[in-house]
């Protein structure tokens, strides 16, 4: 019986040596996708923001964090 292939989809096929495949795994498991599909495309979406947004702009939103974390547990 041949495999349906939902439509705008593309097979892809590729080795992962056994500890990268391990290391997917337990990433897929720990964030809950419902399938490896969704992990992977996760994994590219997060790939391509890293690559896009300014790393100083990265540090400056954590340092915002930090502080506003600590803001809160001063409250508390």
């Amino acid at each position: 019986m041949p495999h349906h292939q939902p439509p705008n989809t593309r097979r892809m096929e590729f080795l992962l040596s056994g500890e990268a495949y391990e290391r997917f795994h337990r990433l897929h498991e720990a964030r809950g996708f419902r399938t490896k599909a969704e992990t992977l495309e996760a994994l590219i979406y997060a790939a391509e923001l890293d690559s896009k947004i300014d790393p100083a702009a990265l540090e400056r939103i954590e340092t915002k964090l930090d502080q506003a974390i600590a803001f809160l547990e001063e409250l508390s």
